[in-house]
């Protein structure tokens, strides 16, 4: 997601990006519609990171599920 930052925020130095990227109180002290804001959110809720979250979500879910099948029957 860093990566991503530096594609909508390009204007900001590593330095800004970095903190931004740590720190929500960081980023909320912008207003709302602040170029900085919205690249940060563009950046951070981009479709590439949450298609790979949403993998990696679906696939440790899939594992208690599949295991459930193999539990003792108390």
């Amino acid at each position: 997601m860093p990566i991503k930052l530096v594609f909508y925020l390009p204007s900001l130095s590593a330095e800004d990006r970095a903190t931004l990227f740590g720190s929500l109180v960081a980023v909320t002290a912008y207003p709302r519609g602040n170029p900085i804001r919205e690249g940060v959110i563009s950046g951070v809720f981009s479709y590439d990171a949450h298609h790979i979250l949403t993998i990696a979500a679906t696939v440790f879910a899939v594992v208690p599920f599949a295991l459930a099948f193999w539990m003792p029957k108390w």
